[in-house]
């Protein structure tokens, strides 16, 4: 951890391990289907995002910075990439539930909570899903 983190001059947010600038290559992988291939799809997110000091964007526990943060530009470039990049590795129904739900997307913390929630379920979100994949079986 930093000296200005131990010191309790910075906040903590997403942005403070992040790079000085947004000039990585996310690596490709395996597109997400199904809950079966969930703990995987998760566990390769997070070794990527890692390499590139870019796993604490995936964190819901962790606050996002405020606009006056003056890592925020950087933050918001990082954040919108690791976003699309993460919505681009889902297969085209999956990304089409996450399209049209009403849970949050708009960052990657959520969009991975609203992933999990819809593969995972919580209740009824589970129950709607599968019985949506059992009316769209042809």
């Amino acid at each position: 951890m930093s000296e200005r983190i131990k010191e309790g001059r910075m906040a903590i947010n997403q942005a403070i391990n992040l790079p000085e600038k947004a000039d990585f290559t996310l690596q490709p992988m395996e597109k997400l289907e199904n809950h079966n291939d969930w703990d995987e799809w998760i566990d390769t997110v997070r070794m990527i995002l890692k390499i590139h000091r870019l796993q604490d964007l995936i964190k819901a526990d962790v606050p996002r910075p405020p606009e006056s943060d003056p890592k925020y530009e950087i933050w918001h470039t990082c954040a919108s990439i690791v976003n699309l990049w993460l919505r681009t590795h889902l297969t085209k129904d999956l990304a089409a539930k996450v399209r049209t739900t009403h849970l949050p997307k708009q960052w990657p913390d959520e969009t991975v909570q609203t992933i999990s929630k819809l593969l995972l379920g919580h209740g009824h979100l589970l129950n709607g899903a599968i019985w949506i994949d059992a009316v769209l079986i042809k």
